[in-house]
């Protein structure tokens, strides 16, 4: 319907997907089946994981609970709860029974089972790091219309006073279970962190929900649980793999991009309203990802334009 956004919030997911590709959205949007991929329910459970780990004060009883298959049916029991309409290609049972015992398994990451690697994160960011962690999904919603809406995986709190927006990303961590291959190190630059769209949107809505004030965030950081598996073998054999968060302070000049952020979404939102749906034909590396679309048959199919036409915006 022209002139109102099709959902019920604005989430930055959604509007990753509209960046990448207008008619993509569209077809999400209206409730076309979507299959999503293993890398994203395996990411989902260990975020569920994290979320229960903090909430039990990352104890030793919460660790010996997250050695056993039973503690990870019910991550992704929950996982199931809360996506209930989520499909994902080539899981079933016995594939979620299989990523349970190499999960358990501490010679699935070189000594330590998933379980423990929560727990090193997050023990690494209060005692390594030396920050206090205020609170896991912490959820936030603007009054705004259409409301805007996120959960920020960690707010951390370091020794000096800053507010941390971080965000866990398992980039790197799942080919070992999925394809049976090493674990990626992954790294990334300060100047990335620091203009990350997700975590510049999550700033602007700390701040328009009325949470905290817009420098009460100090800084943004990225944190990468795959950094964290030791090496097996090797001069740097029991050594971690990198820095296990990439952080970046904030500038005067970064609380005036959190504003834009805002300005950015608005603009987004109303395209969205005014139907502009047009196909953008991403690729990547001069290679087009039509192709693992899954909307890819229904969209080439479609020759019907997604477009308003001038006449019709003008009658409007």
């Amino acid at each position: 319907m022209l002139g109102k956004y099709p959902l019920d919030e604005v989430h930055y997911s959604d509007l990753a997907v509209y960046r990448e590709c207008p008619a993509k959205f569209r077809y999400m949007a209206e409730g076309k089946r979507s299959t999503g991929s293993p890398y994203m329910l395996l990411g989902s459970v260990f975020h569920i994981a994290v979320q229960d780990a903090v909430l039990n004060g990352v104890s030793d009883e919460w660790h010996k609970d997250a050695q056993t298959a039973e503690y990870w049916h019910e991550q992704f029991a929950t996982a199931e709860y809360l996506h209930p309409d989520d499909v994902y290609e080539g899981v079933d049972e016995e594939v979620i029974k299989k990523w349970i015992g190499q999960f358990i398994d501490p010679n699935t990451y070189y000594g330590v089972t998933v379980g423990t690697l929560i727990k090193r994160m997050c023990d690494w960011l209060r005692i390594g790091f030396g920050a206090r962690i205020v609170g896991s999904e912490i959820e936030w919603r603007t009054n705004t219309d259409p409301p805007a809406a996120g959960a920020i995986d960690l707010l951390l709190k370091d020794k000096r006073g800053n507010l941390i927006i971080a965000d866990v990303k398992t980039s790197g961590l799942w080919n070992r279970i999925i394809n049976d291959k090493s674990i990626t190190k992954q790294t990334l630059k300060p100047m990335q962190v620091l203009h990350h769209p997700q975590l510049e949107m999550y700033h602007w809505g700390l701040w328009q929900s009325g949470m905290y004030a817009l420098k009460d965030v100090g800084a943004y950081g990225i944190i990468f649980p795959a950094n964290m598996v030791p090496y097996a073998s090797g001069a740097k054999a029991g050594q971690i793999r990198g820095g296990p968060m990439q952080i970046a302070y904030l500038t005067n000049e970064s609380y005036q991009a959190a504003k834009r952020w805002g300005d950015d979404m608005r603009t987004w939102v109303k395209l969205i309203k005014d139907g502009h749906f047009h196909r953008t034909y991403p690729n990547q590396f001069g290679k087009i990802l039509c192709t693992d679309c899954q909307f890819m048959k229904e969209c080439f199919s479609d020759q019907g334009t997604t477009e308003v036409p001038d006449y019709l915006m003008e009658e409007r």
